[in-house]
């Protein structure tokens, strides 16, 4: 019997709320987000296939969804482009792209899970015991995702919740990346933002967070 299957502490068959899905980033429990047992298979079986054709799922993300490498007919690394164009997080738009999750966890079927994937490192807290983010890195972030999400797309505050994984929980760890969770996202609003880098912080918004 496949291991995978007989684990339920890491799938989850019902699918989460909105509501449980904010209760959940809200409080910082990430641990509770599940895939389902058929996603969890699939993620399984797409690992298998690398790890068999001796494939990196970092090839995979930067050749295909992200396209910051080229690659050669079997998806082994030729060249690299990951040299970040600026030192301030989410400023350039060169150094940002969203792309779907392509292995989401287990939620309601009106919440679409993106990731939006940095050259510039989003450093930890030193001070936080489990690899947490800093106060001042989480205003630049919520910046982003107000340009980004809110002013750029015109979608409700109330329908945007975000998270970066603690260190531990991070799958790749060659670069960082947000996940942000949207309800009721329209397929025209997916389309206008997917493969895009948002719209990154200006200078202004700089000095305003550091104002604050």
């Amino acid at each position: 019997m496949n291991p995978v299957n007989q684990d339920t502490s890491i799938v989850r068959e019902e699918p989460i709320s909105w509501e449980e899905v904010c209760q959940i980033i809200k409080t910082n429990h990430l641990e509770r987000l599940k895939r389902s047992k058929s996603k969890l298979a699939e993620y399984k079986r797409f690992k298998d296939y690398l790890k068999e054709n001796n494939i990196s799922s970092t090839a995979i993300l930067l050749g295909d969804d992200l396209q910051w490498a080229k690659v050669d007919s079997n998806h082994q690394i030729l060249e690299t482009y990951l040299e970040a164009r600026s030192d301030k997080l989410l400023r350039d738009p060169r150094d940002l792209k969203i792309i779907e999750n392509r292995f989401p966890y287990n939620f309601e079927s009106n919440i679409s899970h993106l990731l939006v994937w940095t050259k510039v490192p989003i450093e930890s807290d030193p001070t936080s015991p489990r690899g947490d983010i800093s106060t001042y890195t989480r205003k630049l972030i919520n910046k982003y995702i107000w340009n980004t999400f809110v002013k750029g797309l015109g979608i409700p505050e109330s329908n945007i919740i975000w998270f970066r994984n603690w260190h531990a929980l991070q799958s790749i760890r060659e670069l960082s990346h947000i996940h942000v969770l949207i309800k009721d996202l329209s397929p025209e609003q997916l389309s206008r933002i997917k493969g895009t880098p948002g719209v990154p912080l200006s200078d202004d918004d700089y000095i305003e967070l550091a104002q604050l």
